[in-house]
């Protein structure tokens, strides 16, 4: 009953995209970013919670929420002459196993230092 309603949207997400291969790139680089928007609104939710268990400050607090909207205004223009340069396809590969490696060293921290 529900492979219907997916089909269609699939088909209609493909025309929207102009091709299957450019739909399934716009779609896992979607899930990306609303994984990377979870995780940034994730120290927001539990903001209380991280300051008791890390024993933080709220400028520490502020720091772990600000850091990452730095890092990412700090990469822009490079990692922009970089895609202009280089294979998109690899640098993409290569920007996204970065991301997934900070993100699991991250969430094994014991502490904030």
């Amino acid at each position: 009953m529900i492979r219907r309603p997916v089909a269609l949207l699939w088909k209609w997400w493909c025309g929207v995209a102009q091709g299957q291969a450019r739909a399934r790139a716009l779609l896992l680089l979607s899930l990306a970013l609303a994984l990377e928007t979870a995780d940034l609104g994730a120290v927001g939710a539990v903001g209380g919670e991280l300051e008791r268990a890390f024993y933080l400050s709220n400028t520490q607090l502020g720091l772990l929420a600000a850091v990452p909207a730095v890092c990412a205004a700090v990469a822009t223009l490079p990692m922009g002459v970089m895609a202009d340069r280089t294979v998109r396809v690899r640098l993409l590969w290569i920007a996204m196993l970065a991301w997934s490696g900070i993100e699991a060293a991250s969430a094994v921290a014991w502490s904030y230092e």
